[in-house]
């Protein structure tokens, strides 16, 4: 595995409004990453798509893995703590 996250192309949309356009990111071993924007941004939708919460357009990998397909078996390697509760749906 050479990228942790890889991100090509990703594309959600809410009706109208583009939340993730073309974004393109590699994330590899070892490095930290913040991610800061102003409201609607698309930080949270991007996280939901990173942990299999939401469907996308384009192509997505988490440790090796397709966030949507593979979400059971990603979830055996990845956490996610939210400092505010949310829920899928």
């Amino acid at each position: 595995m050479t990228n942790y996250i890889s991100a090509k192309s990703l594309n959600k949309s809410f009706g109208k409004f583009e939340a993730l356009k073309d974004v393109n990111v590699t994330i590899d071993k070892g490095q930290i990453v913040g991610l800061i924007g102003s409201n609607g941004a698309g930080k949270t939708t991007l996280i939901n798509a990173l942990l299999g919460l939401s469907s996308y357009e384009g192509e997505l990998s988490v440790l090796g893995l397709d966030p949507h397909s593979q979400r059971d078996e990603l979830m055996k390697e990845v956490c996610f703590i939210s400092d505010v509760a949310t829920l899928p749906g």
